[in-house]
């Protein structure tokens, strides 16, 4: 597009009007249930002006739509359970003790009262009805709403349960989904392509530590593309331990940032550890601003040239919405010939700012462009689970229970919560 044409009055400029295009608002989902909501003319406007007293035909309607939210509300749900007794042909044959209280049970006598069974809970004999407990883990690991918060909206809903009462809850909904999040390992470890990444959290009360001390909440991706499963792992430590001890049965490309950690696991027979394109790109975009303004170029910037050439290639394939297979293919002869091209090889990386992603930046471009499912700035992806949910419920973490095994319990109701955000 040419720019319009400028004068220059002193120290003024003057640019010549232009028009915008005025800016299309987004319509709402199609998929939201919908209220109509009619309005209507008075029957006397309804009268045609013409004397005959003929009535104007109705010809065609305007439709006006607005998003509106119902409030939420709490409701009791009363579960009722029929009785039922013996027939009257046989009443009064047995002992009136028989159909006392004691009776009513686990009988299978032919003369036994029976009850409707109990429908399943997921916390029994407690006030929580299933929609309540969805909402609460909701709330609290989905929206990063600590407990204390969540305590004085249902107390304005109505519903008076403390912090406590709420706290417990939760670490049994922990335990009710441990068979559910073995499973989703499972199937993530199954898979041959897993990022990982980590970030702080803060908690207050652990024993044998200050309450300064940063803890670790590790996150790992990977699974079938169309249906990612995200898990999360709490642990006291970033030890390169942790790392193995969480990718011990996992084969395949590891990708991940420049953290050691990851080292060991990468030595390991049966995996590739490889970087992430946009951790590498963010050390030639700063070698880049290094240098004087005016002068800027060299392996810098051709280093990021030949990440913004991969990038389109990524950009094309995600665009297309190809199989594995066809991103392979898409990728292949480009990604290789574009890093022949480039002057930045291994002895040129020397002289850039040392990294694990910028020194394994041509092993990566190799591995991407050999497979179809490998990411080329797939840890991204990785940091954004962690970094979203993490960072904006850090709160949330600070008072904990004391003990680290409620800790990792409670932790896997954010896993069970991210893996159905992604699905």
């Amino acid at each position: 597009m040419v720019p319009p044409p400028t004068s220059r009055v002193g120290d003024e400029i003057t640019v010549p009007a232009h028009k915008r295009a005025r800016g299309k608002r987004k319509p709402l989902d199609d998929r939201l249930p919908r209220q109509r909501i009619e309005h209507d003319i008075a029957d006397a406007d309804k009268l045609c002006p013409c004397g005959s007293g003929q009535q104007r035909p109705r010809i065609g309607e305007i439709v006006t739509e607005q998003a509106d939210i119902v409030p939420a509300k709490v409701v009791v749900l009363q579960h009722v359970r029929f009785k039922y007794g013996p027939c009257k042909q046989c009443d009064g044959v047995f002992l009136a003790a028989r159909l006392s209280i004691a009776a009513i049970g686990p009988t299978n006598g032919p003369h036994a009262i029976i009850i409707a069974p109990v429908p399943a809970q997921p916390i029994p004999k407690s006030l929580a009805a299933p929609g309540l407990c969805a909402w609460i883990a909701m709330s609290k690991y989905g929206d990063g709403l600590p407990l204390y918060r969540q305590e004085t909206i249902l107390a304005r809903y109505g519903l008076t349960i403390s912090r406590a009462t709420l706290a417990s809850w939760m670490i049994r909904l922990g335990e009710l989904i441990v068979p559910l999040i073995n499973l989703l390992e499972e199937v993530q470890l199954g898979y041959d392509v897993l990022q990982m990444d980590e970030t702080t959290v803060q908690v207050l009360k652990e024993d044998g530590r200050a309450a300064q001390s940063d803890s670790r909440m590790w996150v790992r991706r990977g699974g079938p593309p169309d249906q990612p499963v995200i898990l999360f792992d709490y642990d006291p430590s970033r030890s390169g331990r942790v790392a193995w001890r969480l990718t011990q049965d996992f084969k395949g490309y590891l990708q991940s940032d420049g953290f050691g950690g990851y080292e060991a696991v990468g030595k390991r027979e049966g995996v590739m550890h490889v970087g992430c394109l946009a951790h590498a790109r963010r050390k030639f975009d700063e070698a880049l601003k290094a240098q004087p303004v005016g002068n800027r170029g060299g392996l810098a910037l051709e280093g990021l040239m030949l990440i913004q050439k991969i990038y389109r290639i990524e950009k094309a394939a995600r665009d297309a919405k190809l199989t594995p297979e066809q991103r392979k293919q898409l990728r292949e002869e480009p990604l290789r010939g574009a890093l022949v091209r480039t002057t930045v090889g291994e002895r040129d990386l020397v002289k850039l700012p040392d990294c694990f992603t910028v020194r394994r930046l041509k092993g990566n471009v190799n591995a991407v462009a050999g497979r179809g499912r490998t990411a080329v700035k797939g840890h991204s992806d990785a940091e954004c689970d962690v970094g979203g949910p993490i960072m904006k419920g850090r709160v949330r973490y600070l008072d904990q229970p004391e003990s680290d095994q409620q800790h990792k319990r409670i932790v896997k109701c954010s896993r069970a919560l991210d893996v159905s955000r992604a699905d």
